[in-house]
């Protein structure tokens, strides 16, 4: 029986490690993220799963979540009817550079430099 709890024991702390918003692909994303197009569009992503994007004056807030390459995001409500509200897309980080290939329409590639 005690190998039993003990096996148990192992097993919940494992699953309580794996489980902190701002490990892996999260922390790597964390921080401040301009459009190499149009440096005065950013990306914001908070280590609470929040964040923020947009022009200044024209912003929108979100919750994100990153699990191995994909990053999933949920836009506010303030967000026009015609938006995709749940976003899915494709990220790699090499360097400084942040990498966005959305997973719902194609051909949509973006590049995002480190602020």
């Amino acid at each position: 029986m005690r190998n039993v709890l003990a096996i148990l024991f192992v097993f919940a702390i494992l699953a309580l490690v794996g489980c902190g918003t701002a490990s892996g692909a999260n922390q790597n994303l964390i921080g401040t993220w301009v459009w190499d197009e149009d440096t005065t569009f950013v990306y914001t992503f908070n280590d609470d799963g929040t964040g923020i994007r947009g022009w200044p004056g024209k912003t929108s807030t979100f919750t994100w979540s990153a699990r191995r390459a994909t990053l999933r995001i949920q836009c506010d409500a303030d967000e026009p009817v015609f938006a995709v509200r749940n976003e899915r897309w494709a990220f790699r980080i090499t360097e400084d550079t942040l990498r966005l290939s959305s997973q719902q329409a194609r051909d949509m590639v973006y590049y995002y430099i480190r602020n």
